[in-house]
């Protein structure tokens, strides 16, 4: 079996792929509003209500 190299170089898109930077993010400022009281937020991880997304194993949890 090929690795990723050559067949990035038989799709031709190797020079392409390895000019782009490593990463790029775009995050949003979080506004200050809806916050957890200190306690509660170490509790949970987050000052945010809109941050906090429990991992249950299964995926989101809906409140």
């Amino acid at each position: 079996m090929e690795n990723l190299n050559t067949l990035l170089q038989n799709a031709g898109t190797a020079a392409c792929i390895n000019s782009l930077p490593l990463a790029m993010a775009y995050i949003p400022l979080q506004r200050w509003e809806d916050i957890y009281d200190t306690q509660t937020a170490f509790d949970r991880g987050t000052i945010f209500r809109a941050l906090d997304k429990p991992f249950t194993g299964k995926g989101a949890e809906r409140k």
